[in-house]
């Protein structure tokens, strides 16, 4: 939260900091004090299993980092963005065109009365 909070200090790009998995186990019985699968109820066996792939691919050391909060630079004070209104939508007149919806005939004359106003009311005013 305090990485969100402080959005306009400006922060090295290339460190990451990684937030380690700390969940704590619910249903945690040791290996060897663990009671037979078919004792336990169905999700308890579910969660076990999840569990202990989720143990597995923690101290995987090929596997990819752990979840960790990634801080992009934004257009703010002082970001080298500057501006993103040069991704401003332009359109003119002809873009908005649909008269040509007109000519298609009876099946489309809902669509053409929706889109094909040229003269610039609402037809659903």
């Amino acid at each position: 939260m305090v990485t969100l909070r402080n959005l306009n200090v400006i922060r090295d790009p290339n460190v990451r900091r990684d937030v380690t998995p700390d969940t704590p186990t619910f249903f945690h019985y040791p290996s060897t004090a663990r009671p037979p699968y078919k004792a336990l109820p169905d999700n308890v066996v579910f969660r076990e299993f999840i569990w202990e792939r989720l143990k597995d691919a923690d101290v995987d050391p090929s596997a990819p980092p752990y979840d960790s909060l990634q801080t992009y630079a934004f257009e703010g004070s002082g970001s080298v963005a500057e501006s993103l209104s040069s991704l401003e939508s332009l359109s003119t007149d002809s873009d908005q065109n649909y008269d040509y919806l007109s000519n298609w005939g009876p099946r489309f004359k809902k669509l053409a009365d929706l889109y094909g106003n040229s003269d610039g009311t609402s037809v659903f005013s």
